[in-house]
């Protein structure tokens, strides 16, 4: 776990570090600092095609969480076809993006795709540049799965584990404990014999009644063991989900725009363009077989959340205002330009 991801958990867990955090981006020589820098990267990513891409290859997931929106989507669960994957894939060389990222989840779980593997490795033959990551629940996975992955490209796996003990996980997400973490540790044990540089994370999202104690104990099972650990409070999914949180509202005195809404663009299954990871419908309404990528990110309908994530306004947007992009992820304007 690094210093900064050791500070964002903080942040999460601790309602006196939350508002010591915010105390500090209040500041007016940090929001100087932090404006000026809002406004280069922009400018930036403005003037090049450099692009991360969220693609959702499996709209299905074998996960009942109770934080997220999959129970009540309106669209359809269903795997990305190949039109709908060739067809990015096609227009990102087609329109001459450079995608530094490639983001394989949303709300799907990932190793449900029957294809998953096929589809990393014509992205990795066909942007070499480019990091594959993955967030899954990791409950479907088995000794096949675990090699695939290790001998695969893949550069950054997160296993959203959510609880420290099989009631709590039960409660969470509906799925086993013991079979979930057995999986972990194989990965863990076959990426260290094979010596790979797959990075391992963990990660919880901290979801009402949760209690301090289990999630210090979360830290402490997993720092040791894993690349990384993540703490993340649940979001409203676009109030989409109801969420309560013992930290309470996330405060709204000082808030960042989101830096994904500027270079990260999310492709749903069916092929929809979605505002950002926390759209589960696709509020866009345009799609990848009718619609160039550049010519939609550039659009009016990223465009006008934009501007209101740029202005005072954004404190009353509620649509984003508890989201972690506005809120934690703020240091994420810090990393440099690619």
């Amino acid at each position: 776990m690094t210093i900064p991801e050791l500070c964002k958990n903080l942040v999460e867990m601790n309602r006196f570090c939350s508002y010591a955090y915010d105390f500090v981006f209040s500041l007016k020589p940090v929001r100087k600092w932090m404006d000026n820098r809002i406004k280069e990267k922009i400018t930036y990513l403005k003037t090049r095609k450099h692009m991360r891409f969220m693609i959702e290859t499996t709209g299905i997931c074998n996960a009942k969480c109770v934080f997220c929106p999959y129970p009540n989507m309106k669209r359809p669960h269903i795997p990305m076809s190949d039109e709908i994957f060739n067809k990015i894939v096609h227009r990102i060389k087609e329109e001459g993006i450079i995608p530094q990222v490639f983001d394989l989840f949303m709300i799907g779980e990932p190793f449900l795709d029957k294809k998953i593997f096929e589809r990393i490795r014509t992205l990795k033959e066909s942007f070499p540049n480019s990091r594959i990551q993955i967030i899954s629940n990791f409950s479907v996975s088995d000794d096949a799965i675990v090699k695939q992955i290790v001998e695969s490209d893949i550069d950054f796996i997160n296993v959203s584990l959510n609880a420290a003990n099989s009631k709590r996980y039960k409660e969470i997400m509906g799925l086993n404990y013991e079979k979930t973490v057995a999986n972990i540790n194989n990965l863990i044990a076959q990426k260290k014999q094979r010596k790979k540089k797959l990075k391992v994370c963990v990660s919880m999202v901290i979801y009402n009644n949760e209690k301090l104690r289990d999630v210090i104990k979360f830290l402490f099972q997993w720092a040791f063991k894993a690349d990384s650990v993540r703490l993340q409070r649940a979001v409203t999914w676009t109030n989409t989900v109801s969420v309560f949180n013992l930290l309470g509202k996330r405060s709204t005195r000082v808030m960042y725009p989101c830096e994904d809404l500027f270079d990260r663009m999310p492709i749903l299954s069916n092929g929809d363009f979605a505002l950002c990871c926390q759209d589960a419908e696709g509020m866009i309404h345009k799609n990848i077989l009718t619609d160039p990528i550049w010519e939609t990110w550039q659009s009016e309908a990223y465009n006008r959340i934009r501007e209101i994530h740029l202005s005072d306004s954004l404190k009353d947007f509620k649509t984003c205002k508890d989201c972690f992009g506005t809120n934690t992820c703020r240091v994420h304007w810090l990393k440099r330009n690619v």
